[in-house]
């Protein structure tokens, strides 16, 4: 006789609906709370809501996905699939379907609606562009400045008794074979 088997859809987690856990967690839809060992004051609604959090506390995730990876403290996400890639970052409101949806590790942000994920990230990504720029102005003004001295060094050779005398042209030998 074959193995009884279950679809990871229809896994049953050992915690009951309508919350009641220790340390003032609540927990209601698939899989909310699913990994929770010692974390606490947490809520979780929705399908996935919160589902790796093991310690992590003073967390609220209101729906599916919200907070799914989450092992980190202090996080709001509301609306589906917010904060959905977070691990370990902190301190972050998202609200709105998919707000903050590929924040990992950042903390303090808050973002409030779809359009403020992106126009966020965006913001992010060009101020790290523009901190290369900036490095990258540091060093063309510091090799400017060396090309300076050099160039003064050079001048300065020239223009002495016993310096270069690159004024003049070489000796040139010219043969005409008939």
């Amino acid at each position: 006789m074959g193995a009884l088997r279950f679809h990871p859809q229809h896994r049953q987690s050992a915690r009951a609906s309508d919350g009641g856990y220790p340390g003032g967690d609540t927990a209601e839809g698939q899989n909310a709370l699913f990994s929770l060992t010692n974390g606490g004051f947490s809520t979780a609604v929705g399908w996935l809501s919160l589902e790796l959090n093991t310690a992590g506390e003073f967390n609220t995730g209101l729906g599916a996905g919200t907070l799914a990876l989450n092992t980190a403290n202090a996080n709001t996400a509301a609306g589906t699939g917010a904060l959905l890639f977070n691990t370990t970052g902190s301190q972050n409101t998202a609200n709105g379907v998919f707000a903050l949806f590929n924040n990992t590790t950042a903390t303090n942000n808050t973002a409030t609606s779809f359009e403020a994920l992106f126009i966020a990230m965006l913001l992010n990504e060009f101020l790290k562009e523009h901190r290369k720029v900036e490095q990258m102005q540091k060093q063309i003004d510091a090799l400017t400045a060396g090309l300076q001295e050099v160039k003064a060094q050079f001048i300065s050779a020239r223009l002495s008794d016993g310096g270069l005398a690159l004024s003049k042209s070489a000796p040139q030998t010219a043969l005409n074979i008939q």
